[in-house]
């Protein structure tokens, strides 16, 4: 969705708005349940609250430029005060409190379902699972900032930096629709735990709030860990990553059996593909159900030579019992 000036951008934005208000009651149930930390608020945590909103749907740039539109009669109509700082803007969010912001995301999850507007992936409820880094700094700091030290020349700094592990929906497209990317819910890194640590303990939540929305979680190399699989599996999830690591005892067996099975030829993207479906594989006794384990390999062939590259895009694939 590209930005869209004048008179035609702000009609669109009336719409939106007319829209999100009819189908998921907006501002009576999304924005009402959110609340912050601040003890005599003199601006109500609902501005802040559409503000942003609007900032997003109209593809605004920053909060400067939503403050330089603080003069609209859109907003002051809309919002009933005027849109704050800045700052003021930054300040709260960075107050308010999360399980409420949750609370609406599921309310429109509840709303989505029900209008069939997050249809399976062929049968598949699919997530996807990815640690993404806000922002980065080495003057301002919070007490929630990790740390690490960059080396530049001869000199070292240390640099702070957020990192969260976000969980998103990944439902069908509908019918002349482009596909939906839903984010149920995202979790920060704490000083001392990797990324995989944070995102099962996103997983603990998020599978409690939304027990039924996805059935496979799909990964980058990072996740391919035993702790990460037999927890998914345990709840009787399927997951699917990355395998890179040629080290892998598993790794090197389903190499060594391309070569004795015929692979499925295909398609993907504009690239010519070669699919292994290898399963009953036991080299990972790490993982408590082995005899639900596969491998997947997506195989390029190059351009040149017509020789697969098997380490660019192999897969692993868990199956639940």
């Amino acid at each position: 969705m590209e930005t869209l000036p004048g008179e035609e951008g702000l009609n669109i934005l009336r719409r939106l708005i007319a829209y999100a208000e009819k189908i998921f009651q907006f501002s009576g149930i999304v924005v009402a349940g959110v609340m912050d930390l601040r003890r005599q608020p003199r601006i109500p945590t609902s501005c802040v609250v559409q503000s942003v909103a609007a900032l997003f749907w109209a593809r605004m740039g920053s909060l400067n430029a939503l403050e330089l539109a603080a003069d609209s009669s859109f907003f002051r109509r809309w919002l009933g005060h005027p849109v704050c700082s800045a700052d003021g803007v930054g300040r709260v969010t960075a107050l308010m409190d999360g399980a409420g912001l949750r609370r609406g995301i599921h309310h429109l999850y509840d709303r989505l379902k029900r209008n069939k507007a997050l249809p399976d992936q062929a049968g598949w409820g699919v997530a996807v699972l990815d640690g993404h880094e806000s922002h980065a700094s080495y003057r301002r700091h919070c007490p929630g900032c990790l740390e690490r030290t960059i080396h530049t020349g001869q000199t070292e700094r240390i640099q702070y930096y957020h990192r969260q592990v976000t969980l998103m929906l990944l439902p069908a497209a509908r019918p002349g629709c482009a596909g939906v990317r839903f984010l149920l819910d995202l979790e920060p890194q704490r000083a001392g735990e990797d990324e995989v640590a944070t995102a099962l303990r996103l997983l603990v939540r998020a599978m409690g709030s939304y027990p039924r929305a996805f059935d496979l979680v799909l990964a980058d190399a990072l996740y391919a860990t035993a702790p990460f699989f037999n927890f998914l599996l345990a709840r009787g999830k399927h997951v699917m990553t990355v395998l890179k690591d040629e080290r892998r005892n598993l790794y090197q067996d389903a190499a060594a059996l391309f070569a004795s099975f015929p692979p499925a030829e295909g398609s993907f993207r504009r690239r010519n593909c070669l699919w292994w479906d290898l399963q009953d594989l036991l080299s990972w006794p790490q993982v408590a159900r082995q005899d639900k384990l596969g491998i997947i390999p997506d195989t390029e062939y190059l351009p040149l030579f017509r020789v697969p590259d098997y380490s660019a895009s192999t897969c692993f694939l868990s199956g639940r019992a």
